[in-house]
This record gives structure tokens, C-alpha cells and sequence, in this order.
């Protein structure tokens, strides 16, 4: 019992002199006489200039603890800013016995009116860069020998010293200020009025956490909930209740659960960010839109909400809903492997004007204006295209009406896969003005240079409403089917259409060429040839019931052979080429009678091939005139042809009785008219 007693009483007088220290001790030592010894040591410790005020208070017992005034760390040379960081006040406590018992219980840490000056200069150098290295480099290899060992020695001992609880009452930053300014762009951004708080952290229970403060005078705040935090090992899961405002219109809440947070962390919970205005929102930065668009009220309107599942080496995303303007997206999509992404989505979209989301159209003058000083230079490059190589795509959507290029989709389903560099389409499905057409592609990207097919099959579309809306083409009308294939070489549109070759057949049925009488033109040149004038009409067109456009493609030039066009009164037999690159005509069509003009001041029955014609100009503007030096080329190359037309002979209509009426002398018309010359 005595060796009790005295034990007792032994831990007794320890603990009251620790007290009578705590309290007596930091009456009688002058820490300010250790001020310049602890700035040194800051000084060298960090490569900066450091100071502190006079102020400095400790405390021992029952409360360990520091208050410090006025601390200041200097920048480096090169920056405009003679200070790096200033704090006015610091204070922090912590309770002393229970560290004995591996337990920590910080009662108070405050940072009062702290001022950060982060700076880039203009050579790009940051002034927090190497915070905390020195120039000394001697004996650089001893000493990183010597902090390995000292960084196993420390390992061991912080397994030895696990906390068994960890607890802050108070963590506050009040009347924070933080300017980042960047020399390069001339760009200054400041977070004022910052305050931070967090308070009840421990291992049982959720802390909460709230920070405010103005972010370029515009306001900014994130509370919530995190934890409970457990042993701190940072390997204990912990749940997450966040929500963020800013800037007056962004609102976003992140709920979720993290499991080992400082290792293999990863996430499970939900994101939902309300409705808001991406264009509002750059301009309250005083930034210009990224995004160059043809309609300035797209992107008023942006929200997303989805579950998350994120791990170390894969995202998902699931019931993802993103509205952008009149538009809603719907979305299951996975990213897995990150060095080799294989991505894989189901993408639901309701309907949308892309063509509003797109750059203005620019006139051949903004080309001009904007046209690069130099071309670009070409790179032979074998890993040009290496890092889409890695990526494996699955990837499925449905749409319902869309408005591309001035197309107007009705329904659109695409399935687009890739693995190893090659993509393929398989298929694409539209239906679009009263038809449909199905696409199968396919993108090699192995080479440096793309390799592309493309297989296209057309049923059924009404060719007026797509080539205007398309191509601002009125010159053609009629039902459209056709068959398209197409290899070609080239990572964009121009690339493609220069090195396209294929081939490919259009038929057109119960159709029109509007703007074009093709029968009143063939019509009125015979009218010159036998010296009978015709009637024009207010509305030229020619009817036909087929129209029938085999063709070959090559060097962005198609060309035609054996089109053909059959129509009540005429066929027609065409040839030449079409260059899809600037958009000519280059091509012959020979008619052919069948029938008789009754009704169009002609009244014989005609039959056989007549004059050609010339069709030239633009797609848009195409010129179509009598080709009389091909007729009298063909004439010449035919001898019978020459002898019958001398001789006025030939089918009715063939145009050998016309021609020989143009040397026939006209009747005189006097008072006698049964006198013959």
C-alpha cells in the first residue's frame, strides 16, 4: 500500500509542476530575445525573407499554445510585389496531457487577415515556384542519402506514434485577401472578404464547413458537410454534402460517398448544377465567349445533373440529364483506362439546331481577310494520329429532329465504333424530307494520312426541299433514290473532296428542271431555222418522268456518261464533268424528239436527234445555249448527213427540210399573188 502511495504522490507533484510551469514559465522567458533565431530559421528554411512583429505570446498549460503578429514573407527578385504573404494575426492552442495519451484536441486555430500575392511574371516564372527550396546544392548526393535514412527513420516512427483521436474545436481564416496577377496577359483577379470556418472536426461526426468571400466583386460561397472523418488514417470512407454559389447565378450540389481518400480514392454520389447562362456567366468575368456561334442566344441556358461513379481508373456517368437552351441530352456513358480510354455511351438527344451552335458563315472577303500569311506547313508525322489510336469507342445515339448545314432531320440513330485507329459507322440512319438514307463508313487512322469509305444509300427523298436547303439549289425537283461509294484520303471536308474517287448512281423520277424550257429552247432554234417565231412561256420548266445520272467521281471532279432524261417530248443524253470543288458546269446534252409540239405553234410530227445544247456556269447559276458548232461538227463528221440535209431529205423533223428552207428564196409579196417567181 506504501508503494501505492508514493507512486500516487509521485504523479501528483509531476503534474503540479507541469501546471506551476505552464503558468510561470512564460511570466519570466523573453521569447522576443529568440525572435531573430526563429526568422533565420524561416528564412533559410523557405529561400524567402521572413519576419514577425513583436508580439509573440506562448502558453503551456492546461492550453499549449502560440499567438504571433504581423508575419511576412517576402518574394523572390523578379516580382513587382515586395510581399509574398502577410498574416496580422495567427493563434493556435492545443491541449497538452492528452497528447500523452496519443490524443489531439486543438481548441483554437485562427489566421486573421492573411493577404496572398500570387504573381507570374512575364518570362512565366511563378513567384510560389521552389517555395521551400534553397541554392545550396553541396554535397548534394550525401545529403539525399542522409534524408532517405532520415525519412525510414521518421516512417517507423510515425507507425509508432498512431493518433487515437484527433479533434478541432475552432479552424478560422477571417478578412482574407488573395490577388493573382499575371504579367504575361496583363490579367489581375482578386478573392476578397475571404473567411473560412470550419468547425466540429473530429473523428464521430460530420464537420461543417462554410466559406464566403467575393471573387472580382462578385460574391462566392461553398458550405456543406464532410465526414465523419474516423481515425484520420486516411484510408477511413467518408461522405460528402457540398454545395457551391457564385457570381450570382452558379448553383451546384455534390452528395456523395469517398472511400480511402488518400489512396485508391474513389467516389460514388450525385452531381446536380441549376440552370444558369454560360454567356452572363463570362461576361461577369469580363471574358469573352470561347465559343464564335451563328445565333448570339444560344447558350443562355446550360444545367446537368447525373450519378457519378468515379475510381482511380474508371468514370461513370448514369441518368445523366444536360439541357443546353431548347435542348435535352440524356446519357449513360463509361471512361475506363485512361492511357488507353475505352469509352462507351448511350446518347438520347430530343432535338436540336446545330447549325445555331456552329461559326457564322464567312463571305468570300472575311476568307480573304482571315486567310493564314503562309500555308501551313505539312508534317509527315507517323504518330500524328497515336493518341486516337488508343482510344476504343461504343458508342450509340438516337436524335430527333436536327437542323445540320441547313438540313432538316426528321430522325437520325448512328452507331460509331473504334478500336486500334480504325472507326467505323455502322450504320447511320436519317430520315429526312419524306425518305431515308443509310450510311456505313469507315476512318483509318493507322497512317499518317486518313483513309476513308463511305457507302450511301438514298430511297425515296424529295430532291427539291433538299438540294434548296442544302445547296440553295431550285433548279431540280423530283423523287430521289441512288446508290454512293466513296474512298477518299484526308482528316477534313476540303481534304476529302480533292481526293475523292468513286462512283455512283442518282435517279430521279415524275420530276423538273425548273428555270429551263428545254423544250421551247430546242422549239425556238428550229423556229429560226424554217423562220416561224414561238411563244416563250411565263414559267419555264421541263417536266420529265426519269432522270438518270450515272457517274464517276476522281480529284474532286464528277463526271458524267450516259445520263439520260426522258420526258413526254424529249430524251435527252448528257455528258461532262461537275467540279464539286468551285462548283461549274461543264457538259453537253443532246435531245431527242419523240413526240410533237401540238399546242406550242408547231404542228408537225417530229422525231430524231436535234440541235445539243451547252450548259456551263455555276450550280447556282447554270447557263444553258444552243451548241450549233457541236451540230455542225457532228454534221461535217457524218457525209450521208451532209448529203440529206443538202438535199432537204430525212425524217420529218430531223431538220433536213429546215436547213434546206434556209436557201429557199422567199415568196415576193405584191398585188399578184398567183404570180410565182
Amino acid at each position: 500500500m506504501k508503494i501505492i502511495r508514493w507512486i500516487l504522490l509521485t504523479v501528483f507533484v509531476l503534474i503540479l509542476l507541469i501546471v506551476l510551469a505552464g503558468f510561470i514559465l512564460p511570466k519570466f522567458i523573453d521569447f522576443n530575445a529568440y525572435k531573430p533565431k526563429i526568422e533565420q530559421a524561416v528564412t533559410e528554411a523557405t529561400g524567402r525573407p521572413f519576419s514577425m512583429g513583436d508580439d509573440i505570446e506562448l502558453s503551456v498549460f492546461p492550453w499549449l499554445g502560440v499567438r504571433l503578429s504581423d508575419l511576412k514573407m517576402g518574394n523572390p527578385e523578379g516580382f513587382k510585389s515586395a510581399e509574398f504573404i502577410s498574416i496580422k494575426h495567427f493563434e493556435a492552442r492545443i491541449k497538452l496531457l492528452p497528447l500523452f495519451k496519443k490524443q489531439i484536441e486543438i481548441g483554437k486555430f485562427v489566421v486573421d487577415s492573411p493577404k496572398i500575392y500570387l504573381e507570374t511574371a512575364k518570362s512565366g516564372k511563378n513567384n510560389w515556384e521552389n517555395l521551400g527550396s534553397t541554392p545550396s546544392t553541396d554535397n548534394k548526393t550525401d545529403s539525399t542519402q542522409e534524408q532517405s535514412k532520415t525519412a525510414d527513420k521518421k516512417t517507423a516512427d510515425d507507425s509508432n506514434f498512431a493518433i487515437s483521436s484527433f479533434k478541432v474545436a475552432t479552424f478560422a481564416i477571417t478578412n482574407g485577401f488573395v490577388q493573382l496577377t499575371d504579367k504575361k496577359s496583363g490579367e489581375v483577379k482578386t478573392l476578397t472578404d475571404f473567411t473560412l470556418s470550419i468547425s466540429n472536426i473530429g473523428q464521430e461526426k460530420p464537420f461543417e464547413l462554410d466559406l464566403k468571400g467575393r471573387f472580382n466583386n462578385m460574391p462566392l460561397a461553398l458550405s456543406g458537410t464532410v465526414g465523419p472523418t474516423g481515425k484520420f488514417s486516411g484510408t477511413e470512407d467518408m461522405d460528402l454534402d457540398i454545395h457551391l454559389q457564385g457570381l450570382d447565378m452558379l448553383d451546384c450540389h455534390l452528395k456523395g460517398h469517398v472511400t480511402d481518400p488518400s489512396g485508391a480514392a474513389s467516389f460514388r454520389g450525385s452531381i446536380d448544377l441549376k440552370s444558369f447562362s454560360p454567356r452572363e456567366l463570362m461576361a461577369a468575368l469580363g471574358k469573352e465567349f470561347p465559343v464564335l456561334t451563328a445565333d448570339q442566344d444560344t447558350f443562355k441556358n446550360l444545367s446537368f445533373a447525373s450519378q457519378i461513379v468515379s475510381t482511380p481508373t474508371t468514370v461513370s456517368l448514369s441518368e445523366a440529364k444536360l439541357k443546353l437552351d431548347d435542348s435535352t441530352l440524356a446519357l449513360h456513358a463509361q471512361v475506363k483506362d485512361f492511357d488507353h480510354p475505352v469509352i462507351t455511351a448511350e446518347i438520347t438527344l430530343d432535338q436540336m439546331d446545330v447549325d445555331s451552335y456552329l461559326p457564322p458563315a464567312q463571305t468570300k472577303e472575311s476568307q480573304q481577310d482571315n486567310a493564314p500569311a503562309e500555308p501551313a506547313k505539312k508534317t509527315n508525322d507517323p504518330d500524328g494520329n497515336s493518341e486516337l489510336q488508343k482510344i476504343t469507342l461504343d458508342i450509340q445515339l438516337d436524335a430527333g429532329p436536327l437542323k445540320i448545314a441547313n438540313l432538316k432531320l426528321n430522325k437520325t440513330h448512328l452507331t460509331l465504333t473504334g478500336k486500334n485507329g480504325v472507326f467505323r459507322i455502322t450504320p447511320l440512319h436519317i430520315s429526312l424530307y419524306e425518305g431515308d438514307i443509310d450510311m456505313k463508313a469507315l476512318a483509318d487512322l493507322r497512317q499518317p494520312t486518313v483513309k476513308n469509305n463511305i457507302e450511301l444509300e438514298i430511297q425515296n427523298i424529295q430532291a427539291g426541299p433538299l438540294l434548296r436547303d442544302s445547296a440553295n439549289f431550285t433548279k431540280l425537283e423530283g423523287l430521289l433514290r441512288g446508290q454512293i461509294k466513296i474512298a477518299a484520303q484526308g482528316g477534313n471536308a476540303d481534304a476529302v473532296l480533292k481526293t475523292a474517287a468513286g462512283q455512283g448512281n442518282l435517279l430521279f423520277t415524275d420530276g423538273a428542271i425548273v428555270g429551263v424550257d428545254l423544250t421551247n429552247i430546242v422549239q425556238d432554234t428550229l423556229g429560226k431555222l424554217n423562220g416561224t417565231q414561238q411563244q416563250a412561256k411565263r414559267k419555264p420548266r421541263t417536266d420529265f418522268s426519269e432522270l438518270i445520272v450515272p457517274f464517276s467521281l476522281g480529284q474532286g471532279i464528277a463526271t458524267l456518261q450516259n445520263a439520260s432524261l426522258v420526258s413526254p417530248l424529249l430524251r435527252l443524253l448528257a455528258e461532262g464533268k461537275a467540279n464539286l470543288l468551285d462548283q461549274t458546269l461543264d457538259m453537253r446534252v443532246t435531245p431527242k424528239f419523240v413526240g410533237t409540239f401540238k399546242g406550242q405553234g408547231d404542228k408537225k410530227q417530229r422525231s430524231g436527234a436535234i440541235v445539243p445544247l451547252k450548259i456551263t456556269g455555276s450550280f447556282s447559276n447554270p447557263k444553258i445555249r444552243p451548241d450549233m458548232e457541236g451540230a455542225v461538227r457532228d454534221v461535217l463528221s457524218n457525209p450521208d448527213q451532209i448529203k440529206n440535209l443538202l438535199e432537204g431529205k430525212g425524217e420529218k423533223g430531223s431538220g433536213g427540210q429546215d436547213f434546206k428552207n434556209l436557201f429557199k428564196r422567199p415568196r415576193k409579196r405584191d398585188n399578184h399573188p398567183t404570180r410565182k417567181e
